[in-house]
């Protein structure tokens, strides 16, 4: 993974990566590695601690599903969890506000 993450990156997923850095009360030991390039690379998390898994029976959610984004990208856009579809795991919405500049693009029909 290291190799595929550059300047303009976004990194998101379903991890199951419990961490009390992105909101979680525990944090598993497994999680060292993904989180040691994350903050290698100084990564900034979009989750502000909202649950993106519930447990309807319970009551209780969890932190499962993580963005991040390089520091170059962490001003263009926003991320926010959204109301349950049916699942136990939450949609996500994450917004990305960039202006691309095309230089000498050809019209390829």
């Amino acid at each position: 993974m290291e190799g595929l993450i550059e300047d303009n990156t976004i990194i998101l997923g379903g991890f199951n990566e419990k961490n009390t850095t992105w909101g979680n009360p525990n944090t598993n030991a497994r999680v060292s590695e993904f989180s040691n390039l994350v903050n290698d690379k100084a990564f900034l998390s979009l989750n502000d601690d909202t649950p993106t898994f519930r447990l309807n029976s319970y009551g209780s959610g969890d932190v499962l599903d993580l963005t991040f984004k390089s520091p170059s990208l962490f001003p263009y856009g926003s991320w926010r969890v959204l109301d349950n579809i049916g699942s136990d795991r939450l949609p996500i919405l994450v917004e990305i506000d960039l202006k691309v500049i095309r230089i000498g693009v050809k019209n390829l029909h």
